[in-house]
């Protein structure tokens, strides 16, 4: 008895597995024979255009019977057989001409399986062909914009156009390529994300000012800067809001760039404004197996990702606020750093503040007997604080320290002078909960344990680093809060020192274009045939600042995913033009860049520049991500766990180096960073006419005759 049930059990299996073979080895050769005749039609189209839509029909179905080697097993879905393919096989050319769609729909006849009554297996497949050029492409541009390339290839002193004149010739290439004659198609949308070390979304037109954490509360918003209070007082609790530093400051605008988000936010699509789940943070860093990622460079980047930054764990990722975004505000650095010079720092034996006395900020007394200390002036004779030395530490001098602590600043001076009060005072007391948090603060901002909260140095000489201590606090230090004007006061409103340095955001990339189906918003076209962009943001273009390949390829994922903060893109739930839906558009990002990712090495405090993930001793990429060369290596790592999170999404990466060395670490990262490591997906161009050549082949690939379904 258990034989007999078990025979048949068995039987079932293998007279299921014989019949299932026939059915997918029918269905394969089916959907071949429906493309192979799609296409044909589409030539033959190209070929007679005279052919109306009946005879270009008649055509694709005697094709489709000539390379259908199993096409007389099928019979119509109510298991009859057919007398005519247009009963069973129908080829639809849609009206606009840009697709050809054929379907079969039919059944087969099993025969071991039908002794358990399964008689028929239903087939349902379909092809559909897009033509050249009418292919729906949604397209993200991601272009380097650095220092670098404002030279020609070859580096410094060789000839010929600049690297960042034969990009933008190639970004016109392109367009011409994918446009034609038109200035709009409605099967185009394309937008440019320009990058340095910082990225500016926030000019974009569709930018939302609620996307910006406009009340501070970001886990690193106003981070590097100290607030103080109305009476003089610093607030250790209350966070220096970037937005309010740009309303203090006469002279400087908010260009639109932002800070990245904290790791490893910064490296996912999700919106901001909106708490993001802690499972989808965790399972986003899961390391893929071998079976899943071929690549090991990419598994890699995955094994080796830092700690969360020092303080920081998963509940605070999950809040709303961390997924905000802060505009970038880089403070003031001091000066009062020239050998000899003695406007702010004074010489031997006289302080910075007498050692008695009221002393008068805008009309009101403020509190507080002085010590008598020096402010700091690094460059000294003798000093063995090197790190300070002007040409190290000074990168946006735009006001004059001698206007808020030199000895003839009156209020403004005062008002510094109990800030820097307060610190030393710090030293002689037992420290309260809020103090013990303001020192760490102040830790975190470079400030050593042997500085200020030890004990008083005696000159501007003396080898405490006391002195240096002050520095930091000066560069943190941005004036008094007046809740009347709801601004700081006594230092970002002062006159300028030097108007040549531009306060807030330097070396701010231009503003990102969103996805647009206007030429014209792009490169303005190309009317006089000469291969250059005519206008657009292309046209406009320049070069400067250091090199952060990661930050501008996730930004170009956000130009091209649906989601916020730019929209622009199909979802799942819009209609396009044409009524299309989301799974009618082919979505892709386009990298170039030209050399690594470079964070520049500094001997200060903060031990780098500045960049999007702030200074290395921030550790904004994770734990001890804390040096340039870490930082570089981590850019590295990053850039290739996003690449491999959108190609999960459906988008292709076309990845582009223009004048880099063949076997290097960037050409690496970019073939991993890759949708493939060979053309179309990958060029390693070392002209500008090679760099041509490789954005035109990528649009052809975009737009070329292929299966799309």
């Amino acid at each position: 008895m258990m034989f007999a049930i078990m025979s048949s059990v068995l039987f079932l299996f293998v007279g299921g597995s014989v019949d299932y073979a026939r059915y997918n080895s029918l269905r394969s050769d089916l959907l071949q024979s429906l493309d192979a005749a799609s296409l044909a039609i589409v030539r033959m189209e190209e070929m007679h255009e005279n052919w109306t839509l009946d005879e270009l029909v008649t055509y694709g179905e005697k094709f489709f019977i000539e390379n259908s080697t199993s096409e007389g097993a099928l019979l119509k879905s109510d298991h009859t057989a057919y007398t005519a393919i247009n009963e069973v096989v129908k080829f639809d050319l849609v009206t606009d001409a840009t697709q050809v769609k054929a379907c079969v729909k039919g059944s087969i006849e099993t025969h071991l399986l039908a002794v358990v009554n399964i008689k028929y297996l239903d087939i349902w497949q379909c092809s559909v062909i897009t033509k050249a050029g009418a292919g729906r492409v949604e397209l993200a541009l991601v272009l380097d914009i650095t220092g670098s390339m404002k030279t020609a290839p070859g580096g410094i002193g060789a000839s010929g156009d600049t690297k960042l004149v034969s990009l933008q010739k190639a970004v016109t290439s392109m367009m011409d390529a994918m446009f034609g004659d038109d200035t709009q198609r409605d099967n185009l949308k394309i937008g440019v994300v320009p990058f340095n070390h910082f990225v500016n979304p926030g000019k974009a037109s569709s930018w939302d000012p609620s996307w910006g954490d406009l009340n501070a509360e970001a886990l690193y918003h106003g981070s590097r800067f100290i607030h103080v209070d109305e009476d003089g007082f610093v607030d250790p609790s209350t966070k220096v809001n970037h937005y309010q530093l740009y309303n203090s400051d006469p002279d400087s605008q908010w260009t639109g760039c932002v800070e990245s988000r904290p790791f490893p936010l910064d490296e996912l699509d999700t919106p901001p404004g909106a708490s993001t789940s802690s499972t989808l943070i965790s399972a986003a860093m899961t390391p893929p197996s071998p079976a899943d990622e071929a690549d090991p460079a990419i598994r890699t980047a995955f094994t080796q990702q830092p700690a969360f930054a020092p303080g920081v764990t998963l509940s605070d990722l999950s809040s709303a606020t961390s997924s905000r975004f802060v505009p970038v505000f880089l403070g003031d650095d001091p000066n009062c750093s020239d050998t000899g010079d003695d406007r702010c720092a004074a010489e031997s034996g006289v302080p910075y503040w007498e050692s008695s006395g009221t002393f008068m900020r805008h009309g009101m007394p403020l509190p507080g007997r002085f010590h008598r200390n020096y402010y700091s002036r690094p460059e000294l004779p003798g000093s063995s604080a090197r790190r300070f030395l002007e040409n190290q530490y000074r990168q946006r001098d735009y006001i004059d320290d001698e206007l808020y602590i030199g000895r003839s600043s009156g209020d403004f001076g005062a008002a510094y002078g109990v800030v820097v009060e307060q610190f030393h005072q710090l030293r002689h007391i037992s420290l309260t909960p809020p103090q013990v948090k303001f020192k760490d603060r102040m830790l975190n901002l470079g400030v050593r344990s042997n500085g200020f909260f030890d004990p008083d140095v005696t000159g501007p000489n003396d080898a405490d680093p006391l002195d240096y201590d002050e520095f930091i606090l000066r560069g943190a230090y941005v004036g008094w809060w007046d809740p009347s004007t709801q601004t700081y006061k006594s230092k970002y409103d002062l006159p300028k020192g030097d108007p040549s340095f531009h306060p807030g955001d330097p070396a701010c990339a231009i503003p990102i274009v969103p996805m647009t189906d206007d030429r014209l918003l792009i490169d303005g076209g190309d009317a006089n045939g000469d291969g250059f962009p005519d206008g657009g943001v292309v046209g406009s273009l320049y070069g400067g600042g250091d090199t952060n390949i990661s930050n501008g390829v996730m930004w170009g994922w956000r130009v091209v995913s649906d989601g916020l903060p730019f929209t622009e893109s199909t979802g799942p739930s819009d209609t396009g033009p044409n009524g299309t839906s989301e799974g009618d558009w082919r979505r892709a990002v386009v990298v170039m860049t030209d050399g690594e990712n470079s964070v520049y090495d500094k001997d200060i405090h903060w031990n780098t520049a500045v960049s999007s993930y702030g200074y290395a001793l921030e550790e904004r990429m994770g734990g001890r991500i804390n040096t340039s060369g870490k930082m570089q290596s981590e850019m590295d790592k990053k850039l290739l766990r996003i690449c491999r999170r959108m190609k999960q999404e459906n988008i292709d990466v076309y990845a582009v180096v223009f004048d880099v060395t063949a076997g290097s670490n960037i050409d690496k990262k970019m073939k991993s960073c890759a949708s493939a490591p060979a053309a179309p997906y990958y060029f390693n161009a070392t002209d500008g006419d090679e760099l041509k050549d490789a954005f035109e082949e990528i649009a052809e690939n975009l737009t070329s005759l292929h299966v799309s379904q």
